[in-house]
């Protein structure tokens, strides 16, 4: 599926799983860098992203996608969920 950013590698939304985003319709959207960081993102222009910890390889490739399936089908925690700030 094309992504709304270059640059990202984009999910479509799984029948069945969460969506986001401001209509809830859109799907995760995972980014490698240069420097090896893994991001996993919303697919909108402008979203929050949360890192994901994996080497840059095929195997941490795997890694990173057994994440982003367990997202996209409401397996995992959402992690794009807002928090309750902890401390004062």
């Amino acid at each position: 599926m094309p992504a709304r950013v270059p640059g990202r590698v984009a999910v479509a939304p799984v029948a069945g799983g969460p969506g986001w985003g401001p209509d809830g319709r859109a799907g995760p959207a995972v980014a490698l860098y240069r420097d090896g960081e893994w991001e996993l993102t919303v697919d909108r222009p402008v979203s929050e992203t949360v890192a994901v910890l994996a080497p840059d390889t095929a195997e941490g490739a795997r890694e990173v996608a057994a994440v982003v399936g367990g997202v996209a089908r409401g397996r995992s925690p959402d992690p794009f969920r807002r928090r309750p700030c902890r401390g004062g």
